[in-house]
């Protein structure tokens, strides 16, 4: 019969109490039960991590299941770090969520008034990519940096839409082109008398160069003699009907040119170029 003080004895006596406490402790031994009292309330002070997994290997350092609750939770007392922390150094994924049948992969709960469910910051490269959906590795939906939304598919909405488009389609529109820079108005006003005076409103006075003429385009909306702009000014214009007891309305479209820009009338430029300097001046 083996000794008891036989090593071979010590060791199985040594896992069947691990087994029996479900935590390392082996009674005679207070370095061992400190470590088991540590795994089950794990708690320390310092700028370094508490616990750390390696694996040299290929496969995962940390593994968790729960049969009725989460596999894993984390939780953070500061605002100032998150609970979960994903990095990768190489081109992989910080953070990858997969599910099996009807669930969620990824579930996001904002939990308060103010909350954000996701926020998703980006560098400072206009070209990157903050969200992208993928369908057998083709992006169908993208939204970069600058806040550039490209879908690949028709957008639906539940609402009403607010202008060039509908619930089905999608309508093109184009930008007109001018041979000098300008600036424009539209309004509806109506002479009384044969005659109206027509201020300008003071955002888009202030904005025009007031030392250059403008250009006023009359519309008449219904019958009239003849009606056209007997004056302008800095502040606004007056329009007359050749009938002095006219009472017409009238509606009309000012173009001036823009305040601080002095591009030239249709320059001649080598290629294409782009006239993202020609910035209107600011009062």
């Amino acid at each position: 019969m083996t000794s008891p003080s036989h090593p071979a004895v010590r060791r199985a006596a040594f896992a069947v109490s691990i087994a029996a406490a479900g935590a390392i402790a082996l009674a005679g031994h207070p370095a061992l039960a400190a470590i088991g009292d540590a795994i089950q309330k794990f708690a320390c002070s310092s700028s370094n991590a508490c616990l750390t997994a390696t694996n040299r290997g290929s496969g995962p350092a940390i593994v968790a299941t729960s049969n009725n609750y989460n596999g894993i939770q984390a939780t953070s007392n500061t605002s100032a770090a998150s609970a979960v922390y994903g990095f990768n150094s190489q081109s992989g994924y910080a953070i990858a969520g997969r599910v099996k049948g009807s669930g969620t992969a990824l579930f996001a709960d904002a939990g308060g008034s103010g909350g954000i469910g996701v926020l998703v910051f980006g560098g400072s490269f206009s070209s990157q990519t903050l969200f992208e959906g993928q369908n057998n590795g083709v992006a169908k939906f993208t939204v970069d940096n600058s806040g550039n939304l490209a879908v690949s598919g028709l957008l639906f909405s539940a609402g009403g839409c607010h202008a060039g488009c509908s619930l089905t389609h999608r309508a093109v529109s184009y930008a007109s082109t001018a041979s000098e820079p300008t600036l424009e108005d539209a309004g509806e006003s109506a002479v009384r008398g044969g005659v109206a005076h027509v201020a300008l409103d003071p955002a888009f006075a202030n904005a025009i160069d007031r030392h250059s003429r403008y250009l006023v385009f009359v519309t008449p909306e219904g019958q009239t003699r003849g009606l056209y702009v007997a004056q302008r000014t800095d502040g606004g214009f007056v329009v007359r009907d050749a009938d002095a007891n006219a009472n017409v309305p009238f509606a009309y479209r000012v173009v001036a040119r823009p305040y601080g820009i002095r591009a030239p009338r249709l320059p001649m430029v080598d290629g294409l170029v782009q006239a993202s300097h020609l910035v209107t001046g600011v009062r």
